[in-house]
């Protein structure tokens, strides 16, 4: 039976009788059927970019919102010409992954960031209005769970164009779209970026269009683009407005990093053990030192390398015990983790690295991989991009690239944006991917990265880092 009183959902009280009309809309039972959701971000750049916020936001919020894949291609419409949203051959990719995300046990959320590149084409703010709900429609009729639209944010296109009326027309009708339709959500987070100052709709810190023209602090890297800061103030906005969705639908996610204290070694002996091996797992010292051109004062985490020229910095690991880590997740104890402190200012760019290779017997099977990176940032200064990595060193890479991504990746544009100001947040986040078989070994590796001539101190701790496969119950 279902309450019939008012049921407070992360401070906000939800009558039962809008819970009954969400169970109706949506299709989804309460308290039964709380399957993983598999988020897919389609549109243009923003969409991509939202990943960042949704792995930051889910990483405080606790949910089982999983990147599955992205679908977003920068500098693209609303409409069907130039590769915009409503082409064909992007909709059919994006039908595709959502009907595999689906097959594979999966609710399925789409977020669409599309319209910010319409107004400077002179596309009418009612033409981009029909085009969302044109693909609304498609996505309901896919069977999608939610449509998180996102809003226009605050741009250095608006002080040139002059279009902070049709903006303001878009976000509006976005707005005003979503109370008819309950399966979008609205996501406005650019208040949060809006210069107050300004008598247009211009984001804090300016920008050129060209990253690197905004300073540090800026959320932005260019004007338009999030900055790593960026996307922690738009996930703190998400957790607001996608908060109360999230834990009435959303069931409480596990942590791989802490529950899975054994390596895999077959299929049919430990198989949805740590791919990376037990040591996966960040709790005690002894790993290698590899890197240059710094101070460190300690050992790594067992079984991980530490490398990197570090342009001066001072590095510190300790053992330590994460408050934080366990509220979130509501361990007995403080959650054990490795605290690795950097201060200095970098002569050059720096990318630390923290590796660790592993060669699980017979390889890596075909199948789902889910991939989870936990560690949480204490007062964290000048950390320009976070992220995990894991690549198989035969068979095609089927676990590639950056698996889990935030602020700027390896090899990425550089901007003095990106530099955070002392942060206390969780880090990490969940990518599920599919992969072929493949023999021989596998690396992961934690990256932090920091700017040439920007200030660091404070410290993350780290958790850990997790590669596992998911194997359905049939």
């Amino acid at each position: 039976m279902f309450p019939t009183a008012e049921i407070d959902v992360g401070g906000v009280d939800i009558p039962f009788a809008t819970r009954a009309k969400w169970r109706t809309d949506l299709g989804i039972q309460f308290p039964g059927s709380m399957q993983p959701v598999a988020m897919i971000d389609y549109g243009d750049s923003r969409g991509l970019e939202t990943v960042g916020r949704v792995l930051l936001a889910n990483a405080a919020l606790r949910r089982n919102l999983l990147w599955w894949n992205s679908l977003s291609v920068a500098a693209t419409e609303s409409g069907a010409a130039s590769n915009g949203a409503l082409a064909t051959a992007r909709l059919d990719a994006l039908k595709a992954s959502i009907e595999a995300a689906q097959a594979a046990g999966y609710l399925v959320d789409v977020i669409v960031s599309t319209g910010g590149n319409d107004f400077p084409s002179g596309i009418a703010p009612a033409t981009t209005l029909a085009n969302i709900k044109q693909l609304h429609t498609l996505l309901v009729g896919w069977g999608v769970r939610l449509h998180w639209m996102v809003g226009i944010y605050p741009s250095f296109l608006v002080g040139s164009l002059g279009g902070f009326d049709l903006l303001q027309s878009l976000n509006a009708g976005i707005s005003d779209m979503a109370l008819t339709m309950p399966q979008m959500v609205p996501l406005m987070p650019g208040p949060a970026f809006l210069d107050l100052a300004a008598s247009a709709w211009l984001p804090v810190g300016g920008g050129t269009g060209t990253v690197g023209s905004t300073a540090a602090g800026a959320p932005t890297v260019d004007g338009t683009h999030d900055s790593f800061f960026g996307h922690l103030v738009s996930a703190a906005e998400l957790e607001i407005e996608a908060g109360p969705f999230a834990r009435a639908f959303g069931r409480l996610s596990d942590s791989d990093v802490i529950s899975t204290l054994s390596g895999f070694t077959s299929a049919t002996e430990t198989p949805q053990g740590n791919m990376l091996g037990a040591q996966g797992r960040m709790r005690a010292l002894g790993g290698t030192n590899s890197s240059t051109g710094g101070t460190v004062t300690g050992k790594p985490p067992a079984g991980w390398t530490l490398s990197g020229a570090l342009g001066g910095l001072a590095v510190t690991f300790e053992t330590a015990g994460s408050p934080e880590l366990r509220a979130m997740y509501n361990t007995r104890a403080d959650v054990p983790v490795v605290r690795m402190t950097v201060s200095g200012t970098p002569s050059a760019d720096v990318t630390l690295n923290l590796a660790r290779n592993n060669t699980p017997s017979g390889g890596c099977p075909a199948g789902q991989y889910r991939h989870e990176l936990l560690a949480f940032g204490r007062a964290i200064q000048g950390l320009c991009g976070f992220g995990l990595t894991t690549n198989v060193a035969q068979g095609g890479n089927p676990l590639f690239g950056n698996v889990v991504r935030l602020g700027r990746i390896p090899g990425g544009p550089r901007s003095p944006a990106d530099a955070l100001p002392a942060t206390t947040h969780a880090l990490g986040g969940h990518h599920i991917a599919s992969q072929a078989s493949a023999a021989g070994s596998i690396t992961g590796t934690v990256y932090a990265l920091f700017e040439q001539g920007q200030a660091v101190s404070g410290s993350i701790d780290l958790a850990g880092a997790c590669t596992r496969r998911i194997i359905p119950v049939a």
